[in-house]
Order: C-alpha cells, then sequence, then structure tokens
C-alpha cells in the first residue's frame, strides 16, 4: 500500500464513522482527523519501509473490517467493534501514536 491508498482507506473508514451515532461518531471522526494529519506528515519512503512489513492476509482483513463497519445491516457495536480494528490495523501498522 502507498500513501495515497492508505489514506483512501481512512476515507473509507470516515464514511463508516459517519453512520455511527452519538458521541461515538465524534469521537472516531476525531481519532480519524488526527490519523490523517499524522500519516501527511509522514514521508513516503518512511511508509513505504512500514507497509512492506503487513502481510496480505491483515490487509484483507482490514477491508472486511472496514466494510463491516459501514454496514448498515450491523448492530451499531458491531460497527464500532469492526472500526476500531481497522483504525488500530491502520495506525499500529505506521507506528502513529493518538
Amino acid at each position: 500500500m502507498n500513501k495515497q491508498e492508505i489514506l483512501d482507506k481512512i476515507n473509507e473508514l470516515k464514511v463508516a464513522a459517519e453512520g455511527l451515532e452519538g458521541s461515538t461518531k465524534t469521537f472516531k471522526l476525531d481519532d480519524l482527523s488526527r490519523l490523517k494529519i499524522k500519516l501527511e506528515g509522514m514521508s513516503i519512503e518512511d511508509i513505504a519501509n512500514k507497509m512492506r512489513a503487513i502481510s496480505l492476509p491483515d490487509i484483507s482483513d482490514m477491508n472486511s473490517a472496514i466494510e463491516d463497519a459501514a454496514s448498515s445491516i450491523k448492530t451499531h457495536e458491531q460497527r464500532v467493534s469492526a472500526f476500531n480494528k481497522a483504525f488500530i490495523f491502520i495506525k499500529t501498522s505506521l507506528s502513529i501514536v493518538i
């Protein structure tokens, strides 16, 4: 994954967060905003080095979690759990502390 692809995943999570409720929505959108700012401040080389360490099954798990976070069929708790899984994956992969 390159920087733009990660930013796209963050935007997908933002869309999913818009479907959450109340303060959870506010906090998740704030977390995404801070993650995006930190990512934009990283060099492309740093991001590439960190992303090389990630295996493809983990990336497909992240994509699945993003889809689950956006699914209107899931309960609010399931969507929040899926959101957290994808968010933590991106944050941990990039070694970003928020």
